[in-house]
């Protein structure tokens, strides 16, 4: 592994351990909306529309980082 390979692993490690170590940042919402998903007994389906539309962006916003890094 090449010493550019090993550093953008260990970035990636480290904000994902960031992003798993940090759960009071991932709960902010929409107070509105979250009581009103409580009180539908839809809050299950809301957290999960939530993580299907953050994969896309995270990779999107992954592949723009990794190109600008590459191409610095």
């Amino acid at each position: 592994m090449s010493s550019g390979s090993a550093r953008i692993a260990a970035l990636g490690g480290a904000l994902l351990s960031a992003m798993l170590l940090a759960p009071h940042a991932a709960a902010q919402g929409c107070a509105a909306c979250r009581n009103s998903a409580e009180q539908s007994g839809n809050a299950g389906a809301i957290n999960t529309a939530i993580l299907v539309l953050l994969f896309p962006t995270l990779c999107i916003f992954a592949g723009i980082v990794y190109r600008a890094y590459r191409h610095r």
